[in-house]
């Protein structure tokens, strides 16, 4: 195993120890402030969200397109993209988070009843976040098979 190997093992498992830290400390926090604590999951999960969707977007342009640019990022954004299918289970956790984070689930009574009843309801939530996040997941699989020489 040559140094640069070696090194990379080293970090990578550096990577999983923080994660593991990560995720006790994130159970922890839940146990004492469970509003906080999925508060900051939605926000990790936005934030990274718009790197992988961006990412992506930046090779479907580039498809369309053509051009030397892509060749520039297609280092940073090809892995970016091929990170989107992730998002699935990391959106499980804001599923389990809705009755915490979004409050007007439980005071429906201050919304008009229509909205409610096809709109603003966990089911519907759920379903359509996995619709946005689920097309994203195909989008970032398919995109690597697609022929390059479109908008060449």
């Amino acid at each position: 195993m040559s140094a640069h190997s070696h090194r990379r093992a080293e970090l990578r498992n550096a990577a999983y120890v923080g994660a593991a830290w990560a995720a006790v400390l994130l159970i922890i926090a839940a146990l004492f402030d469970p509003k906080a604590a999925a508060a900051g999951w939605l926000a990790g999960f936005v934030f990274w969200m718009q790197i992988l969707v961006g990412s992506l977007t930046l090779l479907m342009i580039h498809q369309l397109t053509g051009g030397r640019w892509g060749q520039m990022i297609a280092p940073i954004a090809g892995p970016a993209t091929a990170a989107v299918p992730l998002l699935v289970p990391l959106a499980v956790v804001l599923f389990v988070a809705i009755p915490v984070l979004y409050p007007w689930l439980g005071h429906a009574a201050a919304i008009k009843p229509d909205v409610v009843s096809y709109y603003l309801n966990a089911p519907s939530f759920i379903v359509r976040s996995l619709l946005a996040v689920g097309g994203w997941s195909v989008l970032a699989v398919l995109l690597p098979r697609v022929n390059g020489q479109i908008g060449r």
